[in-house]
């Protein structure tokens, strides 16, 4: 819809534009056989659509309403990839755009998960996998059945990282997570989880108001500062659970909150009678750091993103980091942030209370 002011008389007039329509075929990218029932998914263009369709008996799916613009088709049906994108351009013209989508059965991977202590199998453990650089779309799970075996389906060739939970359970995983080559068209076999029964730790995070800290973030360290891994507090008050496995005789918990961040709190995993723990906010977050982004000849750079990464973060979040743009003369200043050591641009910088510091 295009809205035109007439001179002199403040009057709108709307001018509709019919939409155009997308039509396509899909083939087996070897055989070039028309395939029916595969479901696929339209996204982009000027609105952002989302749209789901399904190849009729001849391989043939038509898509309407579109606006003029660039589109990306997706494979949804199980089983099916594509060897990579699928772009196809929507152009203002009556005729309709018509675009091939070749597609294969994807790789697999499939195993069985079970309990490390007795060899019975779990059932209900959620498997996951995604593509190890990125490239290779979203993360896939599936659950396991009575029998404890899964498979994933549909997976392009690449590199995998794979792991198994079990949602609201007791169990933990020996190997945290496992990195698997797939192609396409194979099935890579016995991928297998052994879980056993962790210790348990239960807590809350309290902000320095006293109120329960929502979604913080909390670093769980060995006795001798090795990391073990990151976590979060829920949206019920800032209670958390965390499990280990039986062989950590001491952790220590580091939460970041909205308010501050806390002193590391020792505490000992158990078994059988679950740890409980309270860890304060005492340390506000006042610290900063500002600095100046220059190109390889010492000019100022404007508009660039700057992320400022807490050293143990993998991404920035609202409780740890900030994602920062670049002024018209190459600065950038962060405030409100929790003194320790953070990444600018992969250049370690250090930030403390009091007068910013590092460039």
């Amino acid at each position: 819809i295009t809205d035109l002011i007439q001179p002199g008389s403040g009057a709108i007039q709307f001018i509709v534009q019919d939409g155009m329509t997308m039509t396509g075929t899909v083939v087996d990218a070897d055989s070039e056989k028309p395939l029916a029932e595969i479901e696929l998914a339209v996204s982009g263009g000027p609105a952002n659509e989302y749209l789901e369709v399904v190849s009729d008996s001849d391989g043939e799916f038509d898509v309407n309403d579109l606006l003029p613009g660039s589109y990306r088709i997706t494979v949804e049906e199980p089983g099916y990839t594509t060897d990579g994108p699928v772009n196809a351009q929507v152009q203002p013209v009556a005729e309709s755009s018509k675009v091939r989508v070749p597609v294969r059965l994807g790789g697999t991977i499939a195993g069985r998960v079970y309990d490390g202590n007795t060899g019975e199998p779990i059932a209900g453990a959620r498997i996951s996998a995604w593509s190890s650089d990125g490239r290779n779309g979203s993360r896939s799970s599936e659950v396991t059945d009575a029998s404890g075996a899964y498979a994933i389906f549909g997976l392009a060739s690449g590199s995998y990282y794979v792991n198994a939970n079990v949602d609201k359970s007791a169990y933990v995983s020996k190997e945290e997570l496992r990195t698997v080559a797939v192609t396409v068209g194979e099935e890579v076999e016995d991928i297998n989880f052994e879980l056993v029964r962790g210790a348990l730790v239960r807590g809350r995070v309290v902000e320095m108001d006293g109120t329960g800290s929502t979604f913080s973030i909390l670093h769980i360290t060995r006795p001798d500062g090795s990391r073990m891994t990151n976590s979060r507090t829920d949206n019920q008050d800032g209670r958390f659970e965390l499990r280990f496995l039986n062989d950590e005789p001491m952790v220590r918990i580091k939460a970041y909150g909205q308010s501050g961040s806390s002193v590391d709190v020792p505490v000992q995993p158990r078994v059988d009678n679950p740890s409980e723990v309270v860890v304060p906010i005492t340390i506000p977050r006042n610290a900063s750091l500002e600095g100046i982004v220059v190109d390889k000849d010492g000019q100022p750079v404007p508009n660039s993103y700057v992320a400022v990464l807490m050293e143990s973060d993998e991404s920035v979040t609202p409780a740890t980091g900030k994602e920062l743009i670049s002024d018209e003369n190459g600065n950038f200043r962060a405030a409100g942030l929790h003194p320790d050591v953070y990444f600018v641009g992969g250049v370690e910088v250090r930030a403390g209370g009091g007068s910013p510091q590092g460039e």
